[in-house]
């Protein structure tokens, strides 16, 4: 057993202390996964789960004075109006000595089967330690709605309740401000955290379907007068994360951390992280292979949400979360071990010019208008486009480059509530001579195409193309070198080329980001900066 920190709350609360004046992109982190999950620790024979016919799905949890506490959120019966085992649902507390035989504690809070009823969706909860009462608080998300319990126990002992009721927070009908992308409706309501300005903060996840698409775009809502609200939008032009549910933040080492449910590929968990607790990335960490008992290809029926992120003295973290196990039809509980590397961007930074990608007018990308995507600031996606070009300093006298490009071709379409998945063709055009026009016979691409093929051609002309094992929504990142006419093509992690190529007469061009259909989102692009600039 590895026995953890508790420092998830308390440092919330105190992170301004040791956090920067001025907060800014100074790190980076990189996340590995150390333990997987052999088997399932909550499951259907566990005692406690005797009357949950459909298992556990989100949840929070925490390390305090010598034992895990998890909530989390029990779909006991079935649902009606469509909502199959998500509704309605209760929420359990359960504790642990070594965070691998749970005991079921209590419950905190029961659904109902009444529609649009406020208490009907039960979703979400989350502790948090309340300096100003001296006691403990849970938070959890109702239908389009949040609310506050506190513990009748004073102190930390009252960690175990019991709890009663004392304001709904976020109301169905409040003012939250201007909506801006969101559709008006929470979905989760993470835990409640204060970052660098002093005010309190929680994520929100929405969800969204236009065209037959569906997206879970996630943002912030702020209070600046207490964990009572009122409770605001964080007004940006784009979501915080995409493909994003049930963000819960924990902060350690000058760093806050936000563990979801990442919706976008499956067998992952995705990890945001920040300086400031309001300026975010993020990074996904995948499962593939970790979690053998949940591995259907199905985005609901594989690794599903993780529950928060602990600390443990050895310096490696432990997250517990729940997926689907398709020979006892039931959602159950793992747990991994990641250990998080944090390093230092001010070197990288010298060497590699980063384009952070905005979300612009759809005009913007028919034909070309003269704009260019690195004259707008700020760190989001942009989608609907048919061919997007940054411009670069990588003119025709530097034929050598390198870049990394992170893409997320994502189309997830709703059927039925059945999910499936869209590829299209996504990559990256070099060589190109002129940077008003779309993809012309001389302009070099590497991309990924609808059959999940690795494909470099020319024009349209295909001059090599290598199959690949992994889904699309897997593959992720792309590295290409070019030195000497040479080019070389790396993916997942691999030091090895997956393709080798000599381009007779190749002198160099405008670098650009290139997407064959809608729907298709580039995270990030780092171009690493000639010799000769």
């Amino acid at each position: 057993m590895f026995k953890p920190i508790f420092l998830v709350l308390l440092c919330i609360n105190l992170s301004c202390q040791h956090a920067k004046e001025a907060c800014g992109w100074s790190k980076d982190i990189h996340v590995t996964v150390i333990e997987g999950s052999a088997a399932p620790l909550i499951d259907r024979s566990n005692p406690g789960s005797e009357d949950n016919g459909w298992g556990y799905e989100n949840g929070y949890s925490i390390y305090h004075d010598g034992h895990y506490h998890m909530l989390i959120v029990e779909m006991f019966k079935d649902g009606k109006s469509g909502a199959g085992y998500w509704m309605p649902a209760r929420i359990g507390h359960w504790i642990s000595a070594d965070g691998d035989t749970w005991k079921r504690y209590a419950t905190i809070v029961e659904g109902n089967n009444v529609d649009k009823d406020v208490k009907q969706a039960t979703w979400s909860p989350s502790f948090y330690w309340n300096e100003d009462e001296n006691c403990w608080n849970i938070f959890w998300r109702g239908t389009n709605s949040a609310f506050r319990l506190q513990s009748t126990v004073a102190g930390n002992d009252g960690i175990t309740g019991p709890y009663e009721e004392v304001k709904c927070v976020v109301t169905p009908d409040g003012d939250r401000g201007n909506k801006l992308w969101y559709s008006g409706f929470i979905h989760s309501f993470g835990n409640v955290f204060k970052a660098c300005d002093g005010n309190y903060y929680s994520f929100f996840s929405d969800y969204i379907t236009e065209n037959n698409y569906v997206n879970w775009p996630t943002g912030l809502l702020y209070s600046k007068n207490g964990v009572d609200g009122p409770w605001k939008y964080l007004e940006t032009e784009t979501p915080v994360f995409n493909y994003c549910e049930n963000p819960m933040v924990s902060f350690y080492d000058g760093m806050y951390y936000a563990t979801y449910d990442e919706l976008a590929q499956i067998h992952s968990i995705g990890v945001g992280y920040s300086e400031d607790g309001i300026n975010w990335r993020r990074t996904i960490v995948d499962l593939e292979g970790y979690v053998p008992w949940a591995a259907q290809k199905d985005l609901l029926q594989t690794v599903r949400t993780p529950m928060g992120l602990i600390k443990d003295a050895d310096g490696f973290f432990t997250v517990f979360f729940t997926a689907y196990n398709a020979q006892t039809d039931y959602f159950e509980t793992g747990k991994l071990r990641l250990k998080i590397d944090i390093t230092e961007r001010t070197q990288t930074e010298k060497e590699w010019e980063t384009y952070k990608l905005n979300l612009i007018d759809d005009n913007l990308w028919n034909g070309m208008n003269g704009k260019w995507l690195n004259e707008y600031d700020g760190l989001s996606i942009f989608d609907t486009c048919e061919t997007a070009y940054i411009r670069t300093y990588h003119q025709q006298e530097y034929v050598d480059f390198e870049a990394v490009v992170t893409l997320r071709a994502v189309g997830i379409t709703l059927e039925n509530r059945t999910f499936s998945k869209t590829d299209a063709r996504a990559g990256l055009v070099f060589g190109k001579k002129n940077p008003t026009t779309a993809l012309e016979p001389d302009d070099y691409h590497v991309y990924v195409d609808a059959n999940r093929k690795l494909v470099l051609a020319k024009g349209e002309k295909i001059l090599m193309e290598e199959n690949i094992q992994q889904s699309i929504l897997t593959f992720r990142t792309l590295k290409l070198t070019v030195k000497n006419g040479a080019l070389s093509v790396y993916y997942a992690g691999n030091n090895q080329p997956v393709l080798e190529y000599k381009m007779p007469n190749y002198s160099g061009g405008y670098v650009a980001l290139f997407a064959g259909k809608e729907h298709i989102h580039f995270e990030s692009i780092y171009l690493k900066k000639p010799s000769k600039f």
